[in-house]
């Protein structure tokens, strides 16, 4: 679970770096935001399973608590999930590149 939203986070971004070498920027935006989407559906699916875990169902006689290092992954995935949609606002309501004013005008 925890690998997957990071991973579509890098791949997201190296497609928006291909596609944004190629001027296609409203593509780029879109692929960034469907994996972006999709990395907010898992982390929302997290934690509605988190509360059905106990302590006696989840550890086992390895060194790794898979209950605490479930909830790592869910606070840390919450707080860039945050800021991912925030910059994807920021991004909406200012519009592409050519859009906005130059610094000469």
């Amino acid at each position: 679970y925890g690998l997957v939203p990071i991973s579509l986070g890098l791949v997201g971004m190296l497609v928006f770096i291909i596609f944004s070498s190629r001027s296609n920027h409203r593509l780029a935006l879109g692929l960034q935001f469907l994996t972006s989407f999709v990395s907010l559906v898992l982390i929302i699916w997290g934690w509605v399973l988190y509360p059905q875990t106990t302590p006696d169902n989840c550890e086992g006689d390895g060194d790794v608590n898979p209950r605490l290092l479930s909830l790592i992954f869910l606070i840390v995935g919450t707080v860039g999930i945050a800021i991912t949609c925030s910059s994807h606002l920021q991004a909406v309501i200012s519009g592409p590149p050519e859009w906005r004013p130059s610094a000469s005008e």
